[in-house]
C-alpha cells in the first residue's frame, strides 16, 4: 500500500491497481474518518505500526485544534508523501523543517469558542444528520445538520465507526 502521485495505490506482488483519486479533505472529522479506514487496512499488513498510527492521529488532532485546517492538512499530506518516499522511517518522526515551515504563531487560530460563528454554534444544537451516521453525507462541513454519533453523541465519527464512547483497542 502506498501513495503515488496523489492517488492511493494498493500493491500486491508486482501488480498494483488504482483505488481512488485524490480529493481534498474538508475538515478534521473527514480526515479522521478516512484515517481510521486507512489505519484498519494498514495495520492488517503491518500490525506493529498500530501504536505509531495512533500517536500520529493524536498529533494531527492536536494540530487541528491549534491551527487552521488547511495548514494542518497540507502538513499531513507532505509528511505522508515523505514517509512513502522513505524520507522518514516512522509515523512518529517529526521533521523540524517541515513542521516549522507550516506552524508558527502567525498561523495559530484563536480558541475554539471565539472561532465558531453563531450559525455554527446553533448547528450543534440541531438534529443529527442521518446521512452522516449512515456514512453517506455528501455535504461534509457545509451540512446543516449536526455531524455527531447517534450512539454515543460524540462529534467526530458516525455511528458506523462507534465504539460506544470507549477507546478503540
Amino acid at each position: 500500500m502506498g501513495l503515488f502521485s496523489n492517488n492511493v495505490v494498493l500493491q500486491h506482488s508486482s501488480s498494483s491497481r488504482l483505488v481512488s483519486q485524490y480529493r481534498p479533505i474538508a475538515d478534521w472529522a473527514e480526515w479522521q474518518k478516512a484515517f481510521c479506514i486507512y489505519e484498519a487496512i494498514f495495520t492488517e499488513y503491518f500490525p506493529a505500526k498500530s501504536e505509531e498510527l495512533k500517536v500520529y492521529q493524536m498529533h494531527i488532532q492536536d494540530l487541528a485544534l491549534s491551527f487552521c485546517w488547511t495548514t494542518v492538512n497540507n502538513y499531513d499530506r507532505l509528511f505522508r508523501h515523505g514517509l512513502a518516499e522513505g524520507l522518514y522511517q516512522s509515523w512518529i518522526e517529526i521533521d523540524p523543517i517541515l513542521y516549522n515551515s507550516h506552524f508558527n504563531f502567525s498561523s495559530a487560530i484563536p480558541p475554539r469558542e471565539k472561532q465558531i460563528s453563531q450559525p455554527e454554534k446553533q448547528k450543534t444544537t440541531q438534529m443529527v444528520c442521518k446521512n452522516y451516521n449512515a456514512d453517506k453525507c455528501k455535504w461534509g462541513s457545509k451540512c446543516r445538520w449536526a455531524h455527531r454519533c447517534t450512539t454515543c453523541n460524540i462529534l467526530g465519527h458516525p455511528m458506523t465507526y462507534c465504539h460506544g464512547g470507549k477507546p478503540n483497542n
